[in-house]
């Protein structure tokens, strides 16, 4: 699709805590992916953006500032969020003047006040009309799934939150958020590390150890790997060798957390639609879907059959271009 083609076209966000996904579409409702990068923006002294996304993240200039604008699935900061909204914008080619009509994808907890912040962000970056779409129900037009009578069930694991929703007749009606997510897990890692052997890594290092040595079901494994970072004695480089059952007592309280946050939102489904739940199953998105074991887990605690699309962290993205296009 050329420059040109793009001025009209809609353009679906999901604008995360880490990562930000952007599909185009001028015609039909498949789309095209064509930004997935951090949701980072570098500031200068006087807190001017001169670098977002995977720019920002690569910027070796120690005068600047990292901050990520979203925070839990909510704007923490309006002018940065804008500033990355707009450079991922024009990353997709979308001309500032066309005024694109902007799709949002927003948490259903998210209040009046946040719903705000985010059509702002949407508007101030370049969109003309700004439509926010519940990001269960995008996920799940995402993955693939057809509005119909039939309930089904969305478990969104992201960095910053998990939300569980089922739907039926294409909207949400029964879900259960909480302020825990891949994020979260990823701390749970860094704290065994320092205080069970004194080593201090980054965040990189600890999402990699969780997407390797994390897996979510609850047996036990023999698997370790070597851990490189600093000692937090003495500043230096230094190693450790963390076994996958230590990774698992870590991440302990977090899984169980999202395991109960899915069946707290089956609890709250009227009993008809439960049992349309047994067919149409549940679909695990967000970057939650790529853990190892934890689809098997819900699996486990909520007896259906558990789904995991490709590029789970690209679903609720991907379904905000299907939610306009039934919607109209």
């Amino acid at each position: 699709m050329s420059r040109s083609e793009r001025r009209g076209a809609d353009v679906a966000v999901d604008l995360g805590t880490a990562t930000t996904q952007v599909f185009l579409r001028g015609s039909g409702a498949v789309g095209e992916l064509v930004v997935d990068e951090p949701t980072v923006v570098a500031l200068d002294g006087r807190g001017r953006s001169v670098a977002v996304g995977a720019d920002a993240d690569a910027a070796d200039d120690r005068s600047l500032v990292r901050s990520r604008p979203i925070g839990r699935s909510a704007v923490r900061d309006v002018d940065s969020a804008t500033a990355v909204l707009r450079a991922f914008l024009q990353r997709a080619g979308v001309a500032r003047r066309s005024r694109p009509r902007v799709v949002l994808s927003v948490p259903c907890s998210a209040s009046p006040v946040e719903q705000r912040a985010w059509q702002a962000v949407g508007r101030e970056a370049g969109g003309g009309e700004v439509v926010l779409v519940d990001a269960p129900r995008a996920a799940a037009l995402g993955a693939g799934v057809a509005l119909r009578p039939l309930g089904t069930m969305v478990v969104d694991v992201g960095a910053g939150t998990t939300e569980a929703a089922v739907l039926g007749l294409g909207r949400v009606v029964a879900f259960r958020a909480i302020r825990l997510g891949l994020g979260d897990l990823d701390a749970a890692v860094q704290d065994r590390l320092r205080r069970h052997h004194g080593l201090a890594v980054g965040e990189a290092t600890a999402s990699a150890v969780r997407s390797t040595l994390g897996a979510a079901a609850r047996a036990a494994s023999d698997a370790a790997a070597e851990v490189r970072g600093r000692a937090v004695a003495t500043g230096s480089p230094a190693t450790a060798v963390l076994g996958a059952t230590e990774v698992h007592e870590a991440l302990a309280d977090g899984l169980e957390a999202v395991e109960a946050t899915a069946l707290a939102c089956l609890a709250a489904v009227p009993a008809e639609l439960a049992r349309d739940l047994t067919h149409a199953g549940l679909y695990l998105v967000g970057g939650g879907g790529l853990l190892p074991g934890l689809a098997e887990r819900l699996a486990s605690a909520t007896d259906l059959p558990v789904h995991v699309p490709a590029e789970p962290w690209t679903c609720a993205a991907r379904g905000g271009l299907r939610a306009v296009a039934v919607s109209r």
